[in-house]
């Protein structure tokens, strides 16, 4: 580990990597492909609010706050790939003929009083 969320992202050592780029990145040059070394870099975004409220906007200011860390942290960085996980609450919206509910799973957390 090279960083642990000081600038609200972290990074790890990554492979080597062959880089394929102009030989002078200050100018128009040939191009020439060089062993570097790569960090990766780790990032968690929860947006529970916003995307609970407003699940479209709230889950793209999630997944804009993520991009915006990472290239950010340290001294910057270029995303290539990402994931994103989001998690909601239990839909709650199906129940049997008695009122029971229909995935047993639900009865792990009481409903509660929604607030918005």
């Amino acid at each position: 580990m090279l960083s642990a969320y000081k600038d609200n992202v972290a990074f790890a050592e990554g492979p080597v990597v062959e880089q394929f780029a102009p030989e002078d990145q200050s100018t128009s040059d040939y191009f020439r492909v060089k062993d570097i070394e790569s960090v990766i870099s780790l990032k968690a975004e929860t947006h529970n609010f916003p995307t609970t409220v407003e699940p479209f906007n709230g889950a793209a200011t999630g997944t804009g706050g993520e991009i915006r860390d990472r290239m950010g942290g340290g001294t910057g960085s270029w995303p290539i790939a990402g994931t994103a996980v989001y998690m909601t609450s239990y839909p709650r919206s199906e129940s049997n003929a008695d009122g029971s509910m229909a995935h047993e799973w639900e009865k792990i957390l009481p409903v509660r009083k929604w607030l918005y």
